[in-house]
């Protein structure tokens, strides 16, 4: 096997391409048909078994695409000698879901805005904000409550010596409480954009900088105290 299918931004390439690249939305059980999977209802956690796939109907439809994709993603960790282990299923599911290089072209078109993605792949939010600082340079945050759930900055500009706090600097809380605050769907702030995102039972807001602006921010916050 080419090494450089031994990842997971190759295994999802790999499979995409032995189903003929479709484009967006992609439609997992479609997928499925072409690598001799029946896709079929069934309670409970999606499984493999067999020659089916099944999964939860009562699911909301985004929840069920993706759990379809995350059983194609331990198919094609196995095919390209990555361990099948749940978080990378998953994260191949997430690339499966959202092509690498369609969602480049679509952050270019839309300047980043994600408002407008989650439509064109049918996907979570979550599912976007994790993609993002692995398509381009950016810090992704996706905020509960008032607290940090999820954060992440581009794996190549890592660990080059810039701040990666996990608090929330008074620059991102004031963000973060306008646009939760909000009717808006969105609400920008020049080069940092923080999303109001509708989910039942909690506050939640997904916040998204490039990575240099995000740096400058928060190292004036660090300054200041």
């Amino acid at each position: 096997m080419d090494d450089r299918l031994l990842d997971v931004a190759g295994a999802a390439r790999f499979f995409l391409d032995s189903c003929h690249n479709p484009d967006p939305p992609i439609d997992p059980v479609e997928l499925a048909a072409m690598w001799d999977l029946e896709v079929v209802h069934a309670p409970g956690p999606a499984a493999t078994i067999g020659g089916f796939i099944t999964h939860d109907p009562d699911r909301e439809p985004w929840q069920q695409r993706f759990d379809i994709a995350h059983e194609l993603g331990h198919l094609a960790a196995h095919h390209v000698g990555l361990p099948s282990t749940c978080p990378t299923a998953s994260e191949i599911a997430g690339a499966i879901l959202v092509p690498e290089q369609d969602f480049k072209r679509q952050l270019s078109r839309t300047a980043w805005d994600l408002a407008q993605l989650v439509g064109r792949y049918e996907v979570s939010w979550e599912v976007l904000a994790r993609r993002l600082p692995r398509t381009v340079a950016c810090v992704a945050t996706i905020i509960d409550n008032g607290d940090i759930w999820y954060r992440e900055r581009s794996r190549w500009v890592t660990n080059q010596g810039g701040p990666h706090p996990k608090r929330l600097e008074p620059w991102e809380k004031e963000l973060v409480t306008e646009a939760a605050g909000s009717e808006r769907h969105v609400y920008a702030d020049n080069l940092v954009t923080a999303y109001s995102v509708p989910s039942p039972g909690y506050d939640r807001v997904v916040l998204v900088a490039g990575v240099e602006e995000w740096e400058a921010r928060t190292y004036r916050a660090m300054a200041a105290e």
